[in-house]
This record gives C-alpha cells, structure tokens and sequence, in this order.
C-alpha cells in the first residue's frame, strides 16, 4: 500500500525486467483501497522490458493506495519479474 497527500495527482511507470513466461502480459492497476475503484490501469498490458504507463492519477481522500499487478487475460498463468515506480507530476 502506498500513501500520499490526498488530492496530488502521481503517475505510475513499470517495466518487466524479464520476458513474460509462458508468453503473454501482466497488468498494472492502482486501487484505492477504500472503494475498491481502478484509478488508473483497468487492463494496461505490459509484455517487454520497455517501460509502460497506465496513465496519472488523483490520490484519494484517504491518502492510501494500492497498486495491484495480475495477469492480463482471465485464466492466464503468466509469470514475469518486474518494477514499478509512482512519481508526483509536476
């Protein structure tokens, strides 16, 4: 869980550091924790070591967060190593 100044909009970046096994992608997601709601993400795949962005989002009121990361297709099994990083946008 990540917290922040409610309010601030922060962006989120991810690569994986390896090729996806057995093939496919993973999702990255950012949640907030008391709604449960997708602030950001919603199905972004990720299946290279180039970095990807969901996109920004406004931290909410509660000032917490959750970035989840998942398999891109229902009933998939892929695996892969990555990173994630979660800046202010100036």
């Amino acid at each position: 869980m990540g917290t922040a100044t409610r309010g601030h909009t922060l962006a989120v970046w991810w690569p994986l550091t390896a090729a996806p096994v057995p093939g496919g992608a993973l999702a990255l997601d950012v949640i907030d924790p008391a709604t449960g709601s997708v602030l950001v993400g919603g199905g972004q795949g990720g299946s290279s070591a180039d970095f990807v962005s969901p996109g920004q989002f406004v931290v909410p009121s509660s000032g917490s967060f959750v970035v989840r990361v998942g398999v891109f297709f229902a009933g998939d099994v892929t695996t892969a190593p990555y990173e994630f990083f979660v800046a202010p946008v100036h």
